[in-house]
């Protein structure tokens, strides 16, 4: 099982566990920091080709089964 998500600058990630979003006045990004919840940058248009629509930061993250 994982996790897809897409950061305010539409960078898109692979997660472990669910993400929840981490956002102040500069960032707008999902907890990828976390040594807790490893995560991998995906090449743009992935998550499209995965899921059969895009996602975008406005959109919650999609569990992969």
């Amino acid at each position: 099982m994982a996790w897809l998500a897409v950061d305010g600058d539409g960078t898109e990630f692979i997660f472990q566990y669910e993400p929840y979003r981490f956002w102040d006045d500069r960032l707008r990004e999902w907890n990828r920091r976390e040594i807790c919840n490893p995560c991998i940058k995906l090449p743009s248009g992935l998550i499209e080709k995965l899921i059969g629509r895009p996602l975008t930061w406005e959109d919650e993250p999609v569990k992969l089964t």
